[in-house]
């Protein structure tokens, strides 16, 4: 019984503050993409690991992409405090702070330095070899990719990621031995970010 009427007193406090909740006004701020971070790994063990020299089975190599996101936060009032967070959790409240791409990812291309196959020389677009994935499956590199940065904590840095993953190859090259890779991100604005790969040999 004593159980029972506690619940119903929790119950009844829950909703007294949900009626009192007055939710502020999201803040809204633009990012764009604005450079991209690469590793080359390795995924012949359990885990991925990334591989900074020496060799890489053509099958477990992959290159682990990080896009990163410029936001504007000039003039930022208020942003990520207890009693905003509480409001948000007990009040059912919008995000405290809405974020707006200014242009976004229309696709990915990889190009490799050295010869991959008979039709795949030095500099050709190798990006059908690849797939993408985030560990919820795969994607083609010719698609769009959404983003949006994930911010988690009081301290903001300039540059936040937006799109973290694997570019993986899934077709073993026909010209074994010393290869790199070249990652174009092109951006809805014309901008294309790249970023080459080290050497590493695949065997």
């Amino acid at each position: 019984m004593k159980k029972i009427f506690q619940l119903l007193i929790l119950g009844f406090i829950i909703e007294f503050l949900a009626s009192c909740c007055e939710c502020e006004d999201p803040e809204f701020y633009n990012f764009t993409h604005d450079s991209i971070e690469i590793n080359v790994i390795d995924n012949s063990g359990p885990t991925a690991t990334v591989v900074f020299d020496g060799q890489v089975p053509a099958k477990a190599y992959g290159i682990r992409m990080e896009v990163l996101a410029d936001i504007d936060f000039e003039g930022i009032s208020c942003r990520f405090s207890f009693s905003r967070k509480l409001m948000a959790f007990d009040c059912d409240c919008p995000p405290e702070i809405d974020l707006e791409a200014l242009d976004s990812i229309t696709s990915i291309q990889v190009f490799t330095t050295n010869p991959f196959d008979d039709e795949h020389g030095a500099g050709s677009d190798v990006s059908e070899f690849f797939r993408f994935t985030d560990g919820y499956g795969f994607q083609k590199l010719d698609e769009e990719f959404p983003t949006y940065p994930e911010i988690y904590s009081d301290h903001v840095p300039e540059k936040i990621p937006c799109l973290s993953g694997d570019l993986l190859l899934m077709f073993e090259p026909d010209f074994p031995g010393i290869h790199q890779f070249t990652v174009q991100v092109n951006l809805s604005d014309g901008r294309k970010l790249e970023m080459t790969t080290i050497e590493l040999e695949l065997i």
